[in-house]
């Protein structure tokens, strides 16, 4: 029984990660009906901005060194929509797609050219030390990945129903046409969102980080499995992302931690592709996810 519960905390704590990329994914394309495929590469520029700035290379605090990976990762996200995104939009979403795989594999290809590929630590507060819970050891930084998830992803839902700009971000996502009809800066709220998505691709890059794990240039590959998570939920439900993303996790961990005896059948990385077995099963089963509109084509 505690290694269940250390698995499912494990789980919910690698959830957490996956819902924050998997909120990146499905705000940009509640806002713009695009789909952002360096989401993964970007969260690894992240992590690896707060390493350079932190103990890579400046030496400064974490919390200043997180500060200034933010700021700097939704700069480069306002820049990535305004520079290349918006023109291929303009020919297909298609198109945005493809630009943004390209911009995943060439973030990947300039963070193994300048850092290489060992594992790196970012300087965290938390480091390896662990937190008993209910009888079971879990690692500081799991705890922290839960909760701070919580708080993000609250803040974000009261951002949406009491601010201005965050009912603009909503009704620019059930119909832009008419949102800009009454008023709503579209192409203003498209910059905030993809800022938005940048600032939370450094904090799960931070807690993906976490002991044992470490950074290195390919851990936005890993980030990807959040991909499922938002296809569970439903790709047009933020409530929906987290809890698949979360789903996805848990399963996810709990495989990890069961597929040994099972190891002669389903190999020894089974785990790694459950993200996308459900994807398979959910895309034939139900595909507008648990939460998600279903879409009505009429022929």
């Amino acid at each position: 029984m505690q290694d269940f519960l250390q698995l499912a905390v494990t789980g919910t704590a690698l959830g957490s990660v996956y819902a924050l990329i998997a909120v990146g994914f499905v705000l940009i394309y509640k806002s713009t009906g695009q789909l952002n495929f360096a989401q993964g590469d970007v969260m690894a520029m992240g992590a690896f901005l707060v390493y350079w700035f932190g103990p890579g290379r400046f030496e400064l605090s974490f919390a200043f060194a997180v500060l200034l990976a933010l700021v700097g990762t939704c700069a480069f996200m306002v820049f990535v929509e305004f520079a290349l995104v918006r023109r291929l939009a303009a020919h297909s979403h298609e198109a945005v797609l493809i630009g943004t795989l390209g911009l995943g594999i060439l973030i990947r290809a300039a963070l193994t050219a300048g850092f290489g590929t060992d594992k790196l630590g970012i300087g965290d507060p938390w480091g390896s030390s662990t937190t008993t819970l209910l009888g079971v050891s879990v690692t500081t930084s799991s705890l922290w990945a839960i909760a701070v998830t919580g708080i993000i992803i609250g803040a974000l839902t009261v951002w949406f129903r009491s601010s201005r700009a965050g009912v603009s971000v909503v009704a620019m996502s059930q119909d832009p046409v008419a949102a800009a009809a009454l008023g709503v800066n579209t192409r203003r709220m498209t910059v905030i969102v993809w800022a938005i998505a940048g600032a939370l691709a450094v904090v799960a890059g931070i807690f993906l980080a976490g002991y044992p794990r470490g950074i290195d240039p390919h851990m936005g590959l890993i980030a990807l499995a959040a991909f499922p998570g938002a296809v569970l939920g439903g790709f047009d439900s933020i409530n929906g992302a987290v809890v698949g993303a979360v789903t996805i996790g848990i399963v996810q961990t709990l495989v990890a931690g069961y597929e040994a005896p099972w190891a002669g059948v389903v190999g020894h990385n089974f785990h790694v592709i459950v993200p996308w077995l459900v994807l398979v099963v959910v895309l034939l089963v139900r595909p507008q996810g648990l939460f998600g509109t279903k879409r009505v084509i009429r022929a």
